[in-house]
């Protein structure tokens, strides 16, 4: 099984590690973060994201996302089988729906928890033991930090560096 943190993500992505992590109940991890209230200027912010990237760590191999608004409140997040971009492997969409930024239609749903002009932190809606965040370090590079508790309910982290990629 495949794990989708990567928003939708990572992407929310190459955030798709081969092995899925164990899930692990709701009870066990805590309770979940309320949605952040975002306003449309505030849903900017991500706008860093935008732009074509090459990810590597994790114990992966490297892995090709693209990130571009549609419109002020979609942030498309487009996800390549490799280098020469040439085919889309997955695809998902980041939108602020009222004062939600949601992946609504993801499997598993995300919604933003946490947000500064640097950073998002999205939580799983339906395992509170699943989150991921996407931090800006430079103008070129951003790191996506996956976090879920394993099968004994240690909490398990995973980082990825996504580099601005020229394709």
């Amino acid at each position: 099984m495949k794990i989708r943190y990567c928003l939708p993500a990572i992407a929310l992505v190459a955030c798709q590690p081969a092995e899925r992590p164990e899930p692990a109940g709701s009870a066990d991890a805590g309770p979940r973060a309320p949605a952040a209230t975002v306003t449309a200027a505030e849903f900017q912010t991500i706008r860093w994201i935008e732009g074509t990237w090459r990810g590597s760590g994790g114990g992966v191999d490297p892995f090709y996302e693209r990130y571009r608004f549609l419109d002020d409140s979609t942030l498309l997040r487009e996800t390549f089988s490799d280098s020469s971009l040439a085919a889309v492997s997955d695809s998902t969409r980041i939108g602020l729906r009222g004062t939600r930024v949601v992946d609504p239609a993801g499997d598993p749903k995300w919604q933003a928890t946490a947000f500064d002009s640097a950073s998002w932190r999205f939580e799983s809606l339906e395992d509170a033991a699943r989150a991921f965040t996407w931090r800006r370090a430079t103008e070129d590079s951003w790191t996506a930090t996956l976090e879920w508790r394993d099968a004994t309910g240690s909490a398990q982290q995973r980082v990825y560096t996504l580099e601005r990629f020229g394709g």
